[in-house]
């Protein structure tokens, strides 16, 4: 064995035994470190990008060599088909331009690529973080609509964090929200550099599954309805984070819904939902997207269908560094003491989100793909995570994580290694420059679609039956809870209460009636053990 689990370290007969033809190769790997490992040689294996998730590689010009790079480039082809409008569909729901998460998924896959710690992890936009970018940005500034029909444009109002005595414009209000997104995920980098030196990712993954799924359905019901303004043809509120006053909107405004918006986001949602079951090669949600346009532009052209040109003008090609930004509204010191409250809060959010999400994405590629080498590196991962997201925001970006839909695309079409990752970054580019006016013309109503889709693939329903098999009633009412407090309140605020409520009911589990824990039909442990491993029963 080269790593479990938990970070051991791997002997070194068996680490050159394990392959004498790629024994040259792998001796320029960096071992896998231990956690009473020194800080010297644990620094060396973070920031290595030649370690043993390279293992299928390392017997070159063999059979399997080949073999091997053919099923990453097959891989990083597939995934490269989706990534792109699931980034720019990440990107405007968390109250970004769409190209900014584009470029973030290429680097962000980059970087994961080359110092994450999972052979299969596919690395950039993930759907656990848009609420919390969502309500960084709203700090700053938060979109409105000025007028109706051809006149009709699109405006920023001041949040909390704005400095309402400035005079500054459009341009400049979400420059200074942005740069407060960089500034957030900068901390939060440095918060996730911590963890990985505190050998902490051991820890972070074990978190209760009944929270998990309980934020993971909050997020998904969060994601849902980020673009649903643009599913019904609505005019939109403005408002990119706040479940409730986004569902007060869209009631109000029932009456202007066009059936056309809707069609196109429906015909989304089910033609990639169907594709999925059909092979995981078809890359439903590109060819939805595309038809959509073409629909769109020909068919459909006066049925007043909004697109991202009319959003956001051209997407462009140029790539500019974005600083960290501070600019607190008010200059007492009672400002400066809450605006720093609120980004300390925020970045907490972020730390912990992409922790658990990417710790979870990687056990769960492991476990799809039966591995039977090189498992993930839970400390390594987390230390990649920093680097992704101290990096990345800086390319004009935004924090970034594992990526649960692209790397369970990536174990099904068959990837190996890493490498994968990286082509999948170098198709993205070149697959983005080369359709960049197509992109343009993409329906809004497209787009919310296929944020329904990825809401609905984030929670099956075999999680929430390990949910019951683990812990009876009390664990599902404890998942509810926490998911209705993510969407009520906040990510933060729905983790603690739930994290809260487990605490307190692990104490009182032994003076719990025993129906509450377990029941007939809940089966024997025998008929439970299928469920816990993920599989029929």
């Amino acid at each position: 064995m080269v790593a479990s689990r938990d970070g051991s370290e791997a002997s070194s007969e068996e680490w050159l035994d394990s392959n004498r033809e790629g024994a040259n190769l792998r001796a320029l790997m960096t071992r896998p470190t231990r956690d009473d490992s020194s800080l010297s040689r644990t620094l060396k294996f973070y920031c290595s990008p030649l370690d043993a998730r390279y293992e299928d590689l390392v017997e070159l010009g063999s059979p399997k060599f080949y073999k091997g790079i053919f099923r990453d480039t097959m891989a990083g082809l597939v995934v490269a088909m989706i990534a792109i409008p699931n980034a720019m569909g990440f990107a405007i729901a968390s109250g970004l331009q769409p190209a900014q998460g584009i470029i973030g998924g290429v680097v962000a896959g980059l970087m994961g690529a080359l110092f994450g710690g999972s052979k299969f992890q596919m690395y950039g936009p993930s759907a656990g973080i848009i609420p919390v970018m969502a309500s960084v940005m709203a700090l700053n500034k938060g979109p409105v609509f000025d007028g109706v029909g051809e006149n009709k444009t699109m405006v920023w109002e001041g949040g909390p964090l704005f400095d309402k005595e400035a005079d500054l414009d459009d341009e400049e209000i979400f420059r200074r929200g942005h740069g407060l997104l960089v500034l957030v995920s900068l901390i939060a980098a440095f918060m996730l550099f911590a963890l990985a030196m505190a050998r902490a990712g051991s820890v972070v993954s074990r978190v209760p599954r009944c929270i998990v799924v309980g934020f993971t359905i909050g997020i998904a019901v969060t994601i849902g309805f980020a673009l649903a303004e643009s599913a019904l043809g609505i005019e939109s509120s403005g408002a990119y984070y706040g479940f409730w006053p986004k569902l007060v909107h869209i009631y109000e405004h029932l009456d202007t819904m066009n059936v056309y918006a809707l069609t196109i986001a429906m015909g989304t949602l089910i033609f990639t939902k169907g594709s999925s079951y059909v092979s995981v090669f078809i890359p439903g949600a590109l060819i939805a997207i595309v038809a959509s346009t073409i629909l769109a532009q020909t068919v459909w052209s006066e049925k007043k269908l909004d697109n991202i040109f009319d959003h956001y003008g051209d997407i462009p090609t140029n790539v500019t560094l974005t600083p960290p930004l501070f600019s607190p509204a008010g200059h007492g010191a009672w400002d400066m003491f809450d605006a720093c409250r609120k980004i300390i809060y925020h970045s907490v959010q972020i730390a912990f989100v992409v922790a658990v999400e990417s710790l979870l994405c990687a056990r769960m590629a492991d476990s799809m793909s039966d591995n039977q080498g090189t498992l993930f590196h839970p400390n390594k991962e987390l230390w990649g995570q920093g680097l992704i997201n101290a990096v990345t925001p800086l390319f004009n970006s935004f924090p970034h994580a594992g990526a649960l839909s692209g790397t369970a695309l990536n174990v099904q079409v068959g990837a190996v290694t890493p490498l994968a990752g990286i082509l999948k970054c170098l198709f993205v580019l070149a697959i983005a420059f080369a359709e960049m006016r197509w992109l343009e013309l993409m329906p809004m109503a497209s787009i919310a679609g296929l944020l329904l889709y990825v809401a609905l693939s984030m929670v099956s329903p075999l999680e929430i039956s390990r949910v019951r098999a683990e812990g009876g009633w009390p664990h599902l009412c404890i998942m509810v809870l926490t998911a209705v407090l993510v969407v009520a309140t906040d990510f933060l605020i729905g983790v603690a209460s739930g994290m809260l409520i487990y605490s307190i009911g692990f104490i009182l589990i032994p003076y719990m009636p025993e129906w509450m824990l377990t029941s007939a039909e809940d089966g024997t442990k025998e008929e439970k053990e299928p469920i816990l491993k993920g599989s029929d029963p």
